[in-house]
């Protein structure tokens, strides 16, 4: 006959979670500044904010690339703050596009990198065409006329109210479009 057996297993009692590795967290709410449709000239700093969400220090250290400037990461971030980093340039915004990014390499293992992007058009509001200076030959007895064209950027209308120079020597007239462009090609001048 079988006797029924009681058996006992004895054992350590498992926990239900392993614990967490303490480390930094690196989060920031926003990676991009977007200046928009703006003048060429110096850009304000671009601000954006790095918090730590882990439960130790983290540690910033940019990599700023052609002619931007990083202040804000001198200190490690405590677990729980935020810090407030700014890029400025160097130099003042020409016109185009303008687009630079700033790596920001952390010690924070899930997210060892972040990168920063700042983006602009930069739009002048009036252009000259063929550029900003003419050059004449004092020596000549007849000078070619030169054309300067203009093209407004901004919505309104360009008026030209008058035409100006300080060489005693030199006259300036304005002359309707279609004669001015005559003989010369709109597309290279973008009209």
């Amino acid at each position: 006959m079988l006797l029924p057996r009681l058996v006992v297993l004895a054992g350590a009692a498992l926990p239900l979670a392993a614990p967490c590795l303490a480390g930094p967290k690196a989060y920031a709410a926003s990676t991009r500044c977007d200046y928009g449709v703006r003048l060429p000239g110096m850009p304000p700093p671009a601000v954006f904010t790095i918090t730590n969400r882990g439960d130790a220090p983290l540690v910033l250290r940019p990599q700023p690339c052609c002619g931007l400037s990083v202040t804000g990461s001198e200190t490690p971030i405590p677990p729980g703050g935020e810090r407030r980093l700014l890029i400025s340039a160097a130099h003042p915004l020409a016109d185009g596009l303008f687009r630079k990014t700033v790596r920001v390499l952390t010690n924070d293992p899930g997210a060892p990198e972040i990168q920063l992007e700042l983006t602009a058009v930069v739009k002048s509001p009036i252009q000259l065409f063929p550029g900003d200076e003419l050059t004449f030959p004092l020596s000549a007895e007849s000078i070619d006329p030169q054309i300067v064209l203009l093209r407004c950027n901004d919505e309104a209308e360009l008026r030209v109210t008058s035409i100006r120079t300080s060489a005693p020597y030199m006259h300036c007239k304005e002359v309707a479009p279609e004669l001015a462009l005559g003989g010369l090609n709109p597309q290279r001048f973008g009209i």
